[in-house]
């Protein structure tokens, strides 16, 4: 399930995350920048159809595989950032060019077909 972190503050507002574990009280959700505990009152869900769930995670493996180099420079960590932190399930045409040459600057499997 995808969510919105709200109530957070600015900076767990996020396409990107994703509720990977369900606690008790809580969740874990996994962002763009590590894995957080969030009280379930802090969520909101997305109400998207299975192919846009399908685009999103896409999206988000692409950003997560750039953000493991250990290289990345700051101006593609910040296009990265504003990316993940995008509040729908594609991207423009600018946005999958710019994805797409970071992915080939760092020589990151880039998605032949992706349809984004």
């Amino acid at each position: 399930m995808l969510v919105d972190c709200v109530g957070l503050g600015d900076w767990r507002r996020s396409l990107e995350n994703v509720v990977v574990r369900v606690n008790d009280f809580s969740c874990t959700v996994k962002s763009w920048d590590g894995e957080y505990t969030v009280a379930f009152q802090h969520l909101k869900s997305y109400n998207y159809l299975p192919a846009e769930w399908e685009q999103i995670q896409l999206i988000s493996d692409r950003i997560s595989r750039l953000r493991e180099n250990e290289n990345l420079e700051d101006a593609p960590s910040a296009v990265l950032k504003h990316l993940g932190e995008l509040k729908r399930p594609y991207l423009t045409a600018v946005e999958e060019k710019l994805l797409g040459l970071i992915e080939k600057e760092y020589g990151v499997n880039v998605v032949a077909d992706s349809n984004i």
